[in-house]
């Protein structure tokens, strides 16, 4: 299951008004190399990522840097997004473009091998939102807990085919 590693939401949480970090992080007992193979497909997030409808591509890249998508969420919700770092085997980041009430939003899936056969994935994001947009609390409750639910996604579909 997926565990929290930590939420601040402006001021008193450690972060400057008006910006938040979500961190959720979860252990999946299989390789990381498999567990990267789901990840870095950035284009099939509705295999596992929480109420994606589907993904399209924006750029002829379909991963790696400069990689571009718009994700339709089953609330009618599109986000666009950008890959903006790519370590393989290691780590994709990203920018949203638009589609959230922020200002800003930056996000990091990492894989990280814990022994043998399991692998640490952690997904963590820096989002910042002005005081007119209603600030980051609410979207990082929101955020935190859909970071929740696909890692739990993500634990259950790599752990499945490891069997």
């Amino acid at each position: 299951m997926a565990r929290a590693a930590g939420e601040k939401a402006g001021g008193a949480g450690g972060g400057a008004a008006g910006s938040a970090t979500v961190s959720r992080s979860v252990l999946v007992r299989a390789d990381a190399r498999a567990v990267w193979a789901v990840v870095s497909r950035v284009m099939d997030l509705e295999e596992w990522v929480a109420g994606v409808r589907s993904v399209k591509a924006e750029t002829q890249a379909l991963s790696g840097v400069g990689a571009g998508r718009a994700i339709a969420f089953e609330d009618g919700a599109v986000v666009r997004e950008r890959v903006v770092g790519w370590v393989e085997g290691k780590h994709v980041s990203y920018i949203m473009l638009d589609g959230l009430p922020l200002d800003s939003y930056h996000a990091t899936i990492s894989v990280s091998p814990e022994g043998r056969r399991a692998a640490r994935v952690t997904w963590r994001s820096h989002l910042g939102a002005s005081p007119g947009r209603g600030g980051p609390g609410e979207a990082a409750a929101s955020i935190g807990a859909l970071y929740s639910a696909s890692l739990a996604g993500l634990k259950r579909l790599v752990e499945g085919r490891a069997r």
